[in-house]
């Protein structure tokens, strides 16, 4: 923290590098009784990085230009927390390794964005609880990632019904029991479509992602009844599940999985060894009373 220095005034328009928002005006000078410096970005933050480097220059009591700087845990305020919110997206992935630029005035130091207080708001705000629970639902699966399906080759729809769907983004030779371990491994299994409701949801999920066209399920035909079942359940598919027009077809007696392309709305049979992406249904890791 900044003990000794102070700023009479700060610079106007000053910004934190790395895709963060620029710091919010306000008509009050700045004063060496001000505590925090409100600072907004946009979520979710990767959880590697937790100490920034914040530079402020602006005057001092005596009119000088001093440029004061330190390193500090970054962390929220607790208030105008629903302000905050309209600026979160996705891009503070992006964050660099130094936030190096201007800001108009630092002093104290940002809450832990998982402290307590914060999430004393979820329970009283709904729209910052939604975006809580999106961005702790990042964070939760984030720490469960292994090496075959990292955070930074994901997609992840929102919640729905207390679930969330996982796309890989590498295009790789699909393998049932690879890809149901890397689901596991964030506490799900390779997609289960319950219903068309479900399918609807996953479909327009994948077409938002305007990316590849081949994403497989975890459904399998049990190659003895000609019907369909889910790889790690082991349960049998609804049989009023919807597919493109003649199939499934089995083409040349290879085609025992299945998958959803955005190439056309329905269920295609696909063969097991072809290469696309992967979709996990993953129970959602927070909810809120």
């Amino acid at each position: 923290m900044l003990q000794s220095e102070f700023l009479k005034s700060a610079e106007s328009e000053a910004k934190v590098r790395g895709s963060l928002t620029g710091i919010p005006r306000t008509n009050d000078p700045y004063t060496t009784k001000q505590r925090y410096l409100r600072v907004t970005w946009k979520f979710p933050i990767p959880t590697y990085r937790q100490f920034y480097k914040c530079v402020a220059k602006g005057l001092n009591d005596q009119k000088q230009a001093v440029t004061i700087s330190t390193t500090i845990k970054a962390e929220f305020m607790n208030e105008n927390v629903c302000e905050w919110m309209d600026s979160i997206d996705s891009q503070v992935r992006k964050l660099s390794e130094d936030i190096t630029e201007s800001v108009e005035y630092f002093y104290g130091h940002i809450l832990h964005f998982y402290s307590s207080t914060i999430r004393s708001f979820a329970a009283r705000n709904g729209h910052f609880r939604r975006h809580m629970q999106d961005i702790e639902s990042s964070f939760a699966i984030m720490m469960k990632t292994n090496s075959y399906f990292r955070w930074d080759a994901i997609d992840m729809s929102e919640s729905r019904d207390g679930r969330v769907y996982i796309v890989s983004k590498r295009i790789k030779s699909f393998d049932l029991i690879k890809c149901n371990d890397a689901c596991k491994d964030m506490g799900g299994y390779l997609v289960e479509l319950n219903d068309n409701d479900e399918y609807r949801f996953v479909f327009d999920f994948i077409a938002s992602l305007a990316s590849g066209n081949i994403y497989f399920t975890g459904m399998m035909d049990s190659r003895t009844n000609r019907g369909f079942i889910f790889f790690n359940t082991l349960k049998k598919a609804p049989l009023d599940l919807v597919w493109r027009h003649g199939q499934p077809d089995n083409f040349g007696d290879v085609e025992h999985c299945v998958e959803i392309g955005v190439g056309g709305f329905g269920l295609n049979d696909i063969g097991c060894d072809r290469a696309g992406r992967f979709v996990c249904e993953v129970e959602s890791p927070l909810s809120f009373e």
